[in-house]
């Protein structure tokens, strides 16, 4: 069975700073409980709770943040993030025939491309995967193609 949360009934507390929030916190107490009656969460992404209890929203690419904020807060080694187009690549694909894909990158080498424009993952999801040592793997919604890995050294 699936089980939906928003990001404030998935224990997610964020600053205050409305459609550019920070997450400050998650208590994933809700998420454990559902998971151990073998339910599928589905998070909310984008979103969490200010310490009024307002809703807040994470800004751009906010539901990567999430992902890699929920995966580490239940310990988890991984986080899969599917999107239009099947991996991390040195220049926009949609724009670019030539193209290439990077199919492993290290923590570092996302950032600096994120800090450089590219919009894949926002810059705040990578320093979480990197605090937390969390591989993202990014591929694509609709293909089976292999994706991109983003990890510590970018080959493990």
């Amino acid at each position: 069975m699936q089980f939906h949360l928003h990001g404030p009934q998935a224990g997610i507390i964020t600053t205050s700073d409305y459609t550019s929030a920070k997450i400050q916190d998650i208590y994933p107490d809700r998420i454990w409980k559902e998971l151990e009656k073998n339910n599928v969460v589905v998070i909310a992404g984008f979103q969490g709770m200010n310490d009024k209890k307002d809703i807040t929203t994470l800004g751009r690419e906010g539901s990567d943040t999430t992902a890699v904020a929920i995966s580490a807060a239940l310990n988890q080694k991984e986080c899969y993030i599917y999107t239009d187009i099947d991996g991390i690549y040195d220049k926009d694909p949609h724009k670019y025939t030539d193209a290439k894909k990077i199919h492993h990158l290290s923590y570092d080498e996302m950032e600096t491309l994120a800090n450089n424009g590219a919009n894949v993952l926002h810059n705040r999801c990578i320093k979480i995967a990197k605090k937390y040592q969390i591989k993202i793997i990014v591929s694509s919604s609709f293909e089976e193609k292999e994706g991109s890995m983003v990890s510590l050294l970018g080959t493990d």
